[in-house]
């Protein structure tokens, strides 16, 4: 038997424990690809767990039958993964599509994969680190339509957190890359980020991304576009000091096509932010002065009486 602490679900009974799978959220929304090879769910579905109370880290036997879920607890707090994306969103056939995310945890961060599913495509794939937190992988789609991925990140005691998100491959022209892009530190450490309009009428928005490094990966920045009949413009204000700051921007049209990456622009913020001005200690000094001001007048009148 196991050494470890377990539960039951419903009619679901503790089998003999060989294997470890990790079992992430949302089971029962996954492919049966991505189950463990001796995972069967014949006799009626797995139940969701309750993440809340008992953990995701499942133990699997060959000798487990169908209707058998041993789980454990969790050791530690799951990773935490955030900004995951596809870039584009909408790509060409056989146009590159670069899945990131990032992703952190406190014991460290053991591996990420991407599970990619799509018309003729059900693929994991392991992602590759990049700056900072940023893991991406990048890979190739001949096929037209709808795909949607889902990026595991595990650390090294079995715990597991997921992100999800959708890319398409279609077969109309995204529009050019947007030119003319520069960006600007600010007198609080912020970058400005601004690039001239699209040669194509069917843009509709801009998208903003951000690497440390000028070959990438590239981080968007922008969770919604924005707008072509706006200032092109960009605001970054999340940008640690003494950093050398990659952005490059991309064009989107109506249909959510998505132009390659501009030529990036960089900037670098000074290693320290300046301090914010402080105006309490003139206010106050003012406000003293006037009052010695007009206590002096009324002393002078009082004498002249």
């Amino acid at each position: 038997m196991c050494n470890i602490t377990c539960y039951t679900f419903s009619y679901y009974q503790i089998g003999d424990c060989r294997q470890i799978w990790t079992l992430p959220r949302g089971f029962n929304d996954m492919p049966q690809s991505a189950w463990p090879s001796d995972a069967s769910r014949n006799r009626g579905s797995v139940p969701t767990l309750d993440t809340g109370k008992r953990n995701d880290r499942v133990d699997w036997s060959s000798s487990t039958s169908e209707n058998h879920f041993p789980v454990h607890r969790r050791v530690g707090p799951r990773p935490v993964i955030a900004s995951v994306a596809a870039v584009p969103t909408s790509a060409m056939p056989n146009g590159e599509v670069n899945i990131t995310a990032q992703a952190t945890d406190n014991a460290g961060v053991a591996t990420v994969n991407a599970h990619v599913i799509g018309p003729g495509v059900d693929v994991n794939l392991t992602m590759n680190p990049g700056s900072g937190a940023t893991w991406y992988v990048r890979r190739t789609y001949a096929n037209l339509g709808s795909y949607a991925f889902t990026v595991w990140a595990a650390d090294g005691t079995g715990n597991v957190a997921s992100g999800s998100g959708p890319f398409s491959i279609a077969q109309s022209t995204p529009p050019p890359a947007p030119s003319g892009v520069v960006a600007h530190v600010q007198s609080d450490g912020a970058i400005m980020v601004m690039w001239s309009p699209g040669t194509s009428g069917s843009v509709a928005g801009y998208n903003v991304y951000r690497s440390t490094s000028v070959g990438g990966p590239f981080t968007k920045l922008t969770s919604t576009p924005v707008p072509a009949s706006g200032p092109l413009e960009y605001l970054d204000s999340d940008v640690a000091p003494g950093t050398t700051s990659y952005d490059a921007v991309t064009a989107v049209d109506a249909s959510g096509n998505e132009s390659p990456l501009s030529t990036p622009a960089s900037a670098t913020v000074s290693g320290s932010t300046p301090p914010t001005s402080d105006y309490t200690l003139w206010i106050v000094l003012a406000i003293v002065l006037a009052v010695l001001g007009i206590a002096s007048i009324v002393v002078v009148r009082r004498r002249k009486r």
